[in-house]
């Protein structure tokens, strides 16, 4: 157990060889479930799993919006932590796949190779439907529905029918998730709002896509934009899978290419090492333009908010600053956005103390009102009967 980004964290590591780090979908391989790892895995890896917020020993902050990126700063944590640098991160099923591209993403240093089967850069509408309803019928229904549902959806007929006892009960598939709705909420609040597509170019490692071909809720629908998508990206369909592997071997059709040879991953990383200053001018480039436009619409929605309270001069200087800068936009000179970034912002100096002045003034209106309120909340209203004493005193 681990103290990582203010909750408290339990991973186990298995095996001997090169760092590797594998998750699945809503569960966990943590506590006797390494059984469930790929076999052979743990003979030639040091396999490093981890319980996700939420599930088992793993800690969650309910005031912390759930979200990949937030699970992927998590394992980075964890890697930073141990000392863990070129792994292996293999996503098998679900958010799994989605924890593995957000650090492939964002800290490419730590990532030696990738693998992501029943994987989605984003929900398209089917699968948007399809995990909200997992969720709500989990909440409607109890969790045995919840789990005969997905485990339909996720096994072969052939499995599901021989297998059927061993899948349903308390103790069996998504056990995690029984008497732990909350955490089942947010972990598909997380998986609903994954999007990477415009970020899928940034992964450089090495990247082997498993294409399920009878997966009904991950299929080569959703993973074959991920290996278009990813540079380095390698494909291999396996006709005969359901979105969870299991029985019989399976027979494998290779797509483009074989699996990735440790030759071949060796070559990778010494080409994208060759070309760290070119990626290094990118990401800054990249950097400046989301600087550039987050300045635009912020300025934009200050003039249209502020309206008449913004001097002609002030608004016929800052709106040409924001043509300047939208035009440089337009372009890859990195010297010039930052100019023009300058530009605007001295020009809406301005413009941004009225807006903070506005939202001052707001405040304190809230404030005096809630002082109000509160004042009249401790007024009680009460019945009256006037007496008339003298009256009183006659009928007696």
């Amino acid at each position: 157990m681990l103290e990582i980004n203010n909750h408290k964290m339990h991973y186990e590591i298995h095996g001997e060889g090169s760092p590797a780090v594998c998750m699945g979908g809503w569960g966990t391989f943590c506590h006797g479930n390494q059984n469930l790892l790929a076999r052979g895995l743990t003979d030639k890896y040091q396999v490093l799993v981890f319980d996700y917020r939420g599930i088992r020993d793993s800690e969650d902050d309910h005031d912390v919006e759930p979200s990949m990126k937030m699970h992927a700063n998590d394992l980075i944590g964890l890697l930073d932590h141990l000392g863990w640098k070129n792994v292996h991160l293999i996503g098998l099923v679900g958010m799994g796949c989605c924890v593995a591209q957000e650090v492939a993403i964002n800290r490419p240093d730590l990532v030696r190779s990738m693998v992501n089967m029943g994987a989605w850069a984003y929900c398209d509408t089917y699968l948007y439907d399809q995990l909200k309803l997992f969720r709500d019928v989990h909440r409607d229904s109890g969790f045995l529905t919840f789990q005969e549902k997905v485990s339909i959806y996720s096994f072969l007929p052939e499995y599901y029918n021989e297998n059927r006892d061993k899948l349903l009960g308390p103790n069996a598939g998504w056990k995690e998730l029984r008497d732990n709705y909350d955490t089942h909420a947010r972990l598909v609040e997380a998986c609903l709002n994954h999007d990477v597509r415009d970020e899928l170019h940034k992964i450089k490692a090495p990247t082997l896509i498993i294409h399920a071909g009878k997966d009904l809720v991950t299929g080569p629908r959703t993973t074959l934009p991920l290996e278009e998508g990813i540079p380095n990206a390698k494909g291999v369909l396996m006709e005969d899978v359901a979105h969870v592997v299991a029985g019989k071997e399976q027979k494998i059709v290779i797509q483009a290419s074989s699996g990735l040879s440790d030759e071949e991953i060796d070559q990778m990383i010494s080409d994208a090492e060759s070309n760290a200053e070119e990626d290094q001018k990118y990401r800054e480039l990249v950097d400046i333009k989301n600087q550039g436009d987050q300045l635009v619409h912020a300025t934009e929605k200050s003039l249209e908010e502020l309206g008449e309270k913004v001097t002609v001069e002030e608004r016929s200087n800052v709106e040409a600053a924001i043509g300047e800068l939208k035009e440089a936009l337009k372009g890859d000179d990195k010297d010039t956005i930052e100019t023009k970034v300058k530009s605007l912002s001295e020009a809406s100096v301005g413009i941004a103390q009225k807006a903070f002045e506005e939202a001052q003034a707001a405040a304190n209106t809230e404030s005096k009102s809630d002082d109000t309120q509160s004042t009249d909340e401790n007024v009680v209203d009460a019945e009256y009967e006037e007496v008339d004493n003298d009256k009183d005193k006659d009928n007696n």
